[in-house]
């Protein structure tokens, strides 16, 4: 905000009476824009504590980065007893952000984005999205790339969605 204080100070009280799950993507998209790191911070905090309201149709899938999910996703839960919903949403939220987004993941990112430890869980209206995401990052690498070791990384992902598939 052109390099003045008083500005930005007022910009930012008005956003924290203005931000909400219906403005997050919009915000989240202007810091990008206007490189305001101050906002991208705010932003990203409002995330972390209400991220498991934050809807799988939400603006901030179609306009985020992958490190916005890998900051939300480092965060974690809450406490112990969201950790089970905490898993199933961010698996939902992942694979709506890779189905909308797939160019903007690399195959190092997606794994961490769906690895066991912060993703232990997924829901069963995410495994079939997550699997086509895990293809579509497959299909961006060289051929070379595509040995067997890639294909071992993405086993354990396969195997809890179909285990989740199974289940329903």
């Amino acid at each position: 905000y052109f390099d003045m204080k008083n500005l930005m100070d007022e910009v930012m009280q008005f956003v924290q009476k203005d931000i909400s799950l219906q403005t997050i993507g919009t915000y989240y998209e202007h810091a990008q824009i206007f490189h305001c790191d101050k906002m991208m911070e705010f932003v990203a905090t409002f995330l972390e504590d209400n991220i498991l309201e934050v809807s799988i149709d939400s603006k901030i899938i179609r306009v985020s980065d992958p490190q916005l999910w890998l900051q939300l996703l480092k965060k974690g839960p809450n406490d112990k007893s969201t950790a089970n919903n905490f898993s199933l949403h961010m698996s939902e939220m992942i694979a709506e952000y890779g189905m909308a987004q797939s160019e903007k993941l690399d195959l190092e990112t997606f794994l961490v984005l769906t690895n066991a430890d912060k993703m232990p869980n997924v829901s069963h209206n995410a495994a079939l999205k997550l699997m086509e995401v895990a293809e579509a990052v497959m299909e961006t690498l060289p051929d070379a790339s595509k040995a067997a070791n890639t294909k071992e990384m993405l086993a354990d992902l396969q195997e809890r969605c179909v285990t989740t598939l199974s289940q329903h």
